[in-house]
């Protein structure tokens, strides 16, 4: 036990004091907090004075004519410039007696430039010069003659101008009510922990590995073995980059959750940022926690039994490919799941229970959908069982592969290996 205390020490010091992962550390944390903090930063250099409206100043004078046969809308005209003039604050809109060649030589001539002739309260034409991208009286155009003549129509009816006025304004309201999570919330908030999950497990199991093979080509590991039990130097090695990951996970877990809750009131503005970050809640958060401890274990016994197994850092690529290709496959099962919003498939299911893949696959099952809680006791259950298996049985190989020098072993001799030590 005290050799174990003393590798995992030593270890843990090793890469939590080392400048790579402070640098990394501190730079995801400043990358979350920064991101976080954005609406807050934005609203600093914000003036706090009343904006100035580019649309209020006058661009564009425009006529509104009676083209009627009986020139009945006289009495419109003055209701649709103001309703036009409030729907369009850039431009001017004045009633007018002219005829249409007359407002035809107006525009010509520069004094105005467009009109709008009512043929009736329902038809309308827009003479203007030359209609450009900017121009958007023929946008509104037909909404305004339409709440116009909808106001004449409930006056002839005997409402009153207010309850017109207050008929015409209505607006629905309309409450979404979502029976399962928030696609946008949950998307989120799982890929940044899957991407997480994904790379954490990657990047410091390859470390396990590497650190093995490194010990082992520079012929160190003959020094050790002499005086420490290779059982307890796997373990503690293992443990230790794990303790290192998992205090990298919470530093930036305990920055974000900071981040948020001083700028909580800054999202207000932003509904949308409001709703993603409402998908981390602490459940999620615990599972996360679990989900990467039991998945980061499972592979770094292998990353460490295989490192075990060759005797140049050369090999360390090809002798991971097995268990990257692993890793690989639970990451592209989760990322389809998560795209498809499907997390009740038949592939995604059973990937659930399968302990290679579950850190991923049930995690993003728990995020984006509803999952029996049996189902999640089952998969952590497995994935327990897993880890106790094949520690185990890496550091039964662990304790043989250190012994080897040369051409790697194939799996099929170091199981034979296996066989004989234990006969």
């Amino acid at each position: 036990m005290k050799q174990f205390s003393a590798i995992f020490s030593f270890e843990y010091r090793g890469i939590v004091k080392s400048k790579t992962f402070i640098v990394v550390t501190v730079l995801l944390a400043v990358l979350v907090a920064i991101a976080l903090s954005l609406p807050t930063i934005i609203g600093w250099f914000s003036s706090d004075d009343e904006p100035v409206d580019p649309d209020t100043e006058i661009t564009a004078h425009i006529l509104l004519a009676d083209g009627s046969e009986d020139g009945s809308l006289g009495e419109a005209l003055p209701a649709y410039a103001a309703a036009l003039s409030a729907a369009l604050p850039g431009y001017e809109f004045d009633t007018t007696d002219l005829s249409g060649d007359e407002l035809t030589d107006a525009i010509d001539g520069e004094t105005a430039d467009g009109a709008v002739i009512f043929s009736s309260m329902l038809d309308a034409r827009y003479v203007v010069r030359s209609s450009n991208m900017y121009d958007s009286v023929s946008g509104v155009l037909s909404e305004v003659m339409r709440q116009t003549y909808l106001s004449f129509a409930m006056a002839e009816h005997g409402f009153t101008p207010e309850e017109a006025a207050e008929v015409l304004s209505a607006v629905p309201t309309v409450e979404t009510v979502e029976t399962e999570k928030s696609f946008m919330s949950a998307y989120a908030c799982t890929y940044v922990m899957i991407m997480f999950l994904y790379m954490a497990v990657l990047l410091y199991g390859n470390m396990v590995l590497t650190s093995v093979a490194t010990e082992k080509s520079s012929r160190a590991m003959e020094l050790l073995i002499t005086t420490v039990n290779p059982s307890s130097l796997m373990f503690g090695k293992v443990l230790g980059v794990g303790l290192a990951a998992l205090t990298q996970l919470i530093i930036l877990i305990a920055v974000g959750l900071g981040a948020y809750g001083i700028n909580r009131s800054s999202y207000d503005a932003i509904p949308i940022i409001d709703e993603i970050l409402s998908g981390i809640t602490p459940e999620v958060i615990i599972y996360l926690i679990v989900f990467f401890i039991l998945g980061f274990f499972l592979y770094a016994f292998m990353f460490g039994a295989l490192g075990s197994t060759i005797s140049r850092l050369e090999e360390s690529n090809t002798a991971s490919t097995p268990i990257v290709f692993l890793i690989l496959i639970a990451f592209f099962i989760s990322m389809t799941a998560m795209t498809s919003g499907n997390t009740d498939s038949l592939l995604v299911v059973i990937s659930s229970f399968i302990p290679f893949f579950s850190p991923m696959v049930m995690y993003v099952r728990i995020c984006m959908g509803f999952v029996p809680l049996w189902q999640i006791v089952v998969s952590v259950a497995l994935m327990v069982g897993a880890n106790v298996f094949i520690g185990w049985l890496a550091a039964r190989i662990y304790r043989i592969g250190v012994l080897l020098y040369g051409k790697a072993p194939k799996l099929g001799e170091v199981f034979r290996m296996l066989r004989r030590s234990k006969q």
